[in-house]
């Protein structure tokens, strides 16, 4: 009888352990499922790369990354790199418009400095507020517009703390061809590093901005890449 007892007393007391830990369970995944962070919002081909905590660590331009909602980068469709500066926060202002003309189909989306195709190289300036010496800077430019960002297509820098303009350079491939392209920006703390070695990659602190790229030939007419929807050089990708 006695026993009974203790089987009866055994089983209740892993039936409540069982209860608290598909409790806990669920509350985790729930908490998982809705944080928030700093989302790109290239096509979707390139990744669906995230910040936690932007309010921490480096950053580009004179704003901070934003909280934005997960569901802004799970059911938007990405095709001018503009869902993040009308979402919230504008940003994504590392870069501005001022320096050349921007098509009617992507009024709402911002260029970083066009890419000439018979260049040698390329370099990119970049306006990093850095939390502390040494924070990272990672940048990708689809130069070969094949719709994700290749290893090759990557440059590195780190920070001084405080303002940083952190020229990025790319030697470029005598084989480019004019198109629209996109171009991925981030940064985080240092103790995070690994994190950022990846386009695509869950990274704590710091920021992702994404852009606009247009890669041009020097003789041709500012008209000939106009109207890049009727051009079919955007790739309509929806999660």
């Amino acid at each position: 009888m006695a026993n009974n007892q203790q089987l009866k007393i055994k089983i209740s007391s892993i039936l409540v352990i069982f209860i608290l830990i598909v409790f806990a369970f669920k509350i985790y995944s729930r908490n998982i499922l809705n944080m928030t962070g700093d989302f790109g919002d290239a096509p979707v081909s390139y990744g669906k790369p995230v910040h936690y905590k932007p309010e921490e660590g480096p950053y580009f331009g004179a704003k901070r990354g934003d909280n934005d909602l997960k569901k802004f980068s799970d059911s938007c469709i990405y095709d001018y790199c503009n869902i993040d500066d009308s979402t919230g926060a504008d940003d994504e202002d590392a870069f501005t418009n001022n320096f050349m003309v921007v098509p009617s189909d992507v009024k709402s989306s911002v260029f970083l400095p066009d890419v000439e195709a018979k260049e040698k190289s390329y370099t990119l300036n970049i306006p990093v507020n850095a939390a502390e010496d040494g924070d990272p800077v990672r940048c990708w430019i689809d130069f070969n517009g094949n719709g994700i960002f290749d290893e090759t297509e990557k440059a590195s820098a780190v920070c001084h703390k405080g303002k940083n303009i952190v020229a990025l350079t790319w030697l470029l491939n005598t084989n480019l061809q004019p198109c629209l392209t996109y171009a991925r920006l981030r940064t985080c703390k240092d103790i995070f590093v690994q994190q950022l070695e990846l386009p695509d990659a869950a990274v704590t602190t710091g920021e992702v901005e994404d852009y606009l790229v247009r890669i041009i030939k020097t003789e041709a007419p500012l008209t000939e890449l106009k109207n890049y929807a009727d051009l079919g050089l955007l790739n309509s990708t929806e999660s």
